[in-house]
């Protein structure tokens, strides 16, 4: 394999992953006139240190939603992406738990992790009510 797991595995299961459940839904979404809900992240628009495999894939996120919400319109079908900020999980440590930073960089990574520890971010319950919110807004643009 070319690219490490910690960069093939979120580009396979976010983007590929999206693309392929989409297509197998597509046909009962035009059936329903039902709606999209995709998440990505704040990631999407900006780069963070370590982040480059993760932010790229919500970038591919975001551009699929908008390009299927505009393709997908004349089927009455909608397509909508949540983008929640810095939430509240155990992300910094699986990744520093993970080995992947060769030695050159874990103080790079230890530095970047100390700087985001007064950030407690929000609750995950904040992002269920948004994609709530988008589900039943009734705004289809």
């Amino acid at each position: 394999m070319i690219l490490s797991p910690t960069v093939h595995f979120p580009i396979n299961e976010t983007v590929f992953g999206l693309i392929a459940l989409t297509k197998v839904l597509l046909s009962h979404l035009k059936e329903q006139k039902g709606g999209i809900i995709n998440i990505a992240s704040i990631s999407a628009d900006n780069g963070y240190p370590f982040h480059s495999a993760y932010s790229s894939t919500k970038s591919a996120v975001m551009t699929i939603t908008e390009a299927l919400n505009i393709e997908l319109a004349p089927a009455k079908v909608y397509a909508k992406a949540v983008l929640p900020g810095f939430i509240a999980t155990e992300i910094f440590t699986k990744i520093e738990g993970s080995g992947e930073f060769p030695p050159p960089y874990q103080a790079l990574w230890r530095q970047f992790v100390e700087q985001q520890d007064h950030v407690k971010g929000f609750h995950p319950m904040l992002v269920a009510r948004s994609v709530y919110e988008a589900a039943t807004d009734g705004k289809f643009d």
